[in-house]
């Protein structure tokens, strides 16, 4: 065979509009092949050619020493730099006396253009802060570095969603234990949204009240009633 002697590329952008890249600047014009730096492989150098939320095209093709041209392949994807968003919901407080489910939402903040990726998974986190070991659904309280749980997969692109994560995939929640739960959202692109959290007690025990005052069968003087309420979560002092 002859060997290739370059490799073409012609880039193109959408929407808005339907714009070709010419080695210098965006052009309507669909001729605009440019060459590549070597062969195989080969490559073009693209920094600062992407917008955020627009789709691109990216085709090829290349000539041999005999100039006989290859049909083109091409290759389509979108540009998304926006960050998407995520939101823990449940445990929603510092001290919680029933957690069945932890939940929230997430979504696929808007790009600069309109085609943004869209939620590709929510991830959960959770920590129990007296050694800090992290929850595998596998192991219990085992991992000595964050062990992201999967609550949410996504194919399609979908609105805000709520997201849950219970069943096995929670620990048996220990009276008097503190908890910390995070949560985080990617997008296709793999951005990954800042982390949602929250810190808090589980206390599934009543607080006990006793009274003081009236403290026998007859009174003739009680100007007040008193008594006494007393909290504990476990080896935790809870408050009333």
């Amino acid at each position: 065979s002859a060997g290739v002697d370059k490799v073409f590329t012609r880039i193109r952008r959408t929407p808005p509009g339907n714009e070709f890249w010419d080695n210098t600047s965006w052009v309507v014009n669909d001729s605009t092949w440019v060459i590549c730096t070597a062969t195989s492989p080969w490559i073009y150098p693209a920094t600062g050619l992407w917008d955020d939320g627009r789709i691109y095209d990216i085709n090829s093709r290349a000539i041999d020493f005999a100039t006989n041209l290859s049909g083109w392949t091409t290759a389509t994807f979108r540009w998304d730099s926006t960050l998407p968003r995520a939101q823990l919901l449940a445990p929603e407080s510092s001290w919680i006396s029933s957690l069945p489910t932890i939940s929230g939402t997430a979504y696929d903040w808007p790009s600069l253009y309109p085609n943004k990726s869209g939620l590709k998974k929510v991830e959960v986190a959770i920590q129990r802060l007296s050694d800090n070991q992290w929850y595998n659904p596998a192991a219990g309280f085992v991992e000595l570095s964050t062990y992201w749980i999967t609550a949410a997969n996504y194919t399609a692109e979908p609105s805000t969603v709520t997201w849950y994560l219970t069943g096995a995939s929670t620990p048996t929640w220990v009276n008097g234990t503190r908890y910390f739960v995070k949560c985080r959202a990617f997008d296709m692109s793999d951005n990954e949204s800042a982390h949602s959290g929250q810190n808090f007690t589980y206390d599934a025990s009543p607080p006990t009240v006793v009274i003081t005052k009236p403290n026998q069968a007859a009174h003739n003087i009680l100007p007040t009633i008193s008594g006494t309420a007393n909290d504990t979560a476990g080896a935790t002092a809870g408050s009333v």
